[in-house]
């Protein structure tokens, strides 16, 4: 069996499991709508475990489609790496293996330049500020609206998606817009002048 077709067959067993773990996902949301909130525990955990299934079946599909290797089993695409290293060894061994830099920068959420460097052995710029992509914010909303009795669920999402809390916060809890209470003009005041 050629590698093309090995890669794709992984593609397709990936999709395939997509297909099913979406489909436990909304018949878990439809169990949530008619729970008592006292009774969700055990519905939210499931719903956690799927979330990461789903990234590692959305990775393993990516993986697949670019030619690359497996995610190795310490890999977890909801908690991304807190060191800088291993995301540029990352990167490299991606790289090594045939991922074009465009398909790393999407993957990676970095700037083709920024990917040029690290996969030519130079210091590369860490990236202190990440922009939400639309199906992002509606990841991002959509889990939130799943986990919002959570503790420590913005905190989470920031940690996941690699920006601040304040990020998340502007996104789930968009401010109302409040009407501007005019000023009342004030006559102005006078010093009494003398006759």
């Amino acid at each position: 069996m050629s590698p093309s077709e090995s890669n794709q067959q992984r593609a397709d067993a990936a999709l395939r499991c997509i297909a099913a773990l979406y489909h436990e996902r909304q018949c878990i949301l439809r169990r949530c709508e008619h729970t008592p909130f006292h009774r969700r525990a055990p519905l939210l955990t499931r719903l956690y475990r799927l979330d990461e299934a789903l990234a590692h079946a959305h990775e393993e599909r990516r993986r697949a489609c670019a030619g690359a290797p497996p995610a190795p089993t310490y890999y977890n695409p909801l908690q991304p790496v807190s060191m800088w290293e291993e995301t540029v060894a990352a990167i490299r061994s991606d790289y090594r293996y045939g991922m074009s830099r465009l398909k790393l920068a999407e993957k990676y959420n970095l700037s083709i330049q920024q990917i040029r460097r690290i996969v030519q052995g130079q210091r590369p710029t860490r990236r202190t500020s990440t922009r939400l992509t639309a199906v992002q914010i509606q990841e991002v909303r959509q889990r939130y609206a799943v986990h919002q009795n959570q503790r420590g669920i913005i905190q989470e999402l920031a940690r996941a998606f690699q920006v601040s809390r304040s990020t998340i916060s502007s996104i789930v809890q968009p401010r109302q817009a409040t009407q501007c209470r005019k000023r009342r003009r004030c006559p102005k005041r006078t010093r009494g002048t003398s006759a």
